[in-house]
Formats: structure tokens, C-alpha cells, sequence
């Protein structure tokens, strides 16, 4: 069962963050989330906090990126690879997530007009040493999440902004 995420008031003002998987918020402020996440993965590897085979799936996801040129390389590994959430309230209000249940983690920012945005985590495969996006189409479909979903809307639907957060679980 997914944890509900506690409301946190500093998101909704201009920043940049990234939660990790036990669900610790990560702010940086007057960065770019690529210069976070890369600030970030440089600490964990100067730190050694980084397991051998985590180090070996970063160096092929950095192989893999430079061949192809895309634009957020550590930001996207953290996400896709790592599981990490990424925060973002400076122009739009929006969470992407690789979670099973993003509307029951997220559940009191979803209310507070947080848009989610989910997309499929990536593994690496040692085997073949390749990495892998998981695209399961019922997991994709939580029917329980959909019914979180759904109350939010119903609250949003009748309930004002200002009155949302008595309805915070």
C-alpha cells in the first residue's frame, strides 16, 4: 500500500524539488532540475553512497544519452531509473512520478491542483545490458488509485481552493 505524502506548503512556491522513494523532499533553489540531479548523483558518488551496480547503470545511462543527445540526462535518470519524484511549481503546478498509485502518494497535492504526471520506470537488464521501460498496462490501470482519482475530482469539483485542506489525509 502506497504512504500518502504529507502537504508540504514550501512546494507551492516557486521551487524546484525532488522527492526520493522514502519519500524525503530534496530542495534546491535557483537550479535548473538537471543541475540538481547532477549536483546530487556527484555527491552520492564522492559520498560512495552509490552500490557498485548502481554505478555501473549510471555510466551506461550516460553512454546511452550521449549517443543520443537528450537534454536531461541526470533528471530523467533519477526519475526513470531511480524512482524519484520530480517537483515543479515555478510555471505550472505539476509531479512526475514513476509510482504505481501517483493519486494515492500524492493525494493532498493532486487536491491543491498539482497536475501528475505519470510515466513507466526504466530497468536495467544486466543480462543483455540494456535498459528495459516497464510498460504494463495493468499496472498502468490501478483500479483503487482511479478511485482516488476520482474522489479528488468530486471534492475539487464542489469544495473551494481555500477550504481543500480539510480534506487532507
Amino acid at each position: 500500500m502506497t504512504k500518502i505524502l504529507q502537504f508540504d506548503e514550501n512546494l507551492l512556491s516557486n521551487v524546484r524539488a525532488f522527492i526520493n522513494p522514502n519519500g524525503k523532499i530534496i530542495y534546491f533553489q535557483d537550479k535548473t532540475h538537471e543541475q540538481m540531479a547532477k549536483d546530487y548523483l556527484d555527491y552520492l558518488i564522492q559520498s560512495n553512497s552509490l552500490l557498485k551496480d548502481d554505478l555501473l547503470i549510471l555510466k551506461q545511462w550516460i553512454n546511452l544519452y550521449q549517443q543520443k543527445h537528450y537534454k536531461d540526462l541526470y533528471a530523467d535518470f533519477l526519475i526513470l531509473v531511480c524512482h524519484f519524484d520530480k517537483v515543479e511549481s515555478i510555471k505550472q503546478k505539476t509531479i512526475t512520478t514513476t509510482i504505481l498509485e501517483p493519486y494515492t502518494r500524492f493525494y493532498n497535492y493532486y487536491l491543491m491542483d498539482f497536475e501528475i504526471i505519470h510515466t513507466f520506470p526504466i530497468n536495467f537488464n544486466f543480462q543483455t545490458n540494456t535498459f528495459e521501460r516497464e510498460n504494463n498496462e495493468f499496472v498502468s490501470m490501478n483500479y483503487s488509485d482511479r478511485e482516488i482519482e476520482e474522489e479528488i475530482n468530486d471534492i475539487k469539483k464542489h469544495i473551494l481552493k481555500k477550504d481543500r485542506s480539510l480534506f487532507f489525509k
